[in-house]
């Protein structure tokens, strides 16, 4: 129990994941995996694709109103 409370001391909490799995033949009962999640990885800054700096560089339109005088 030592070292899976380790990968959990910076996590307030979360430490489970529950996947439904179905009913159980016999009497039909729902059944569930419940498993413990991985240890948390320190993110990288996530790396911008050619298509990301593409739409930035775009152009903005503005549109036009007219307005009616009657």
């Amino acid at each position: 129990m030592d070292n899976i409370a380790g990968r959990f001391e910076n996590r307030p909490g979360g430490y489970t994941r529950i996947i439904k799995t179905g009913n159980r033949d016999g009497d039909n009962a729902n059944t569930a995996r419940i498993e413990l999640l991985p240890a948390e990885r320190k993110e990288e800054a996530p790396k911008e694709s050619k298509k990301a700096e593409k739409k930035v560089e775009a152009k903005k339109t503005e549109k036009k109103v007219k307005k009616n005088d009657k």
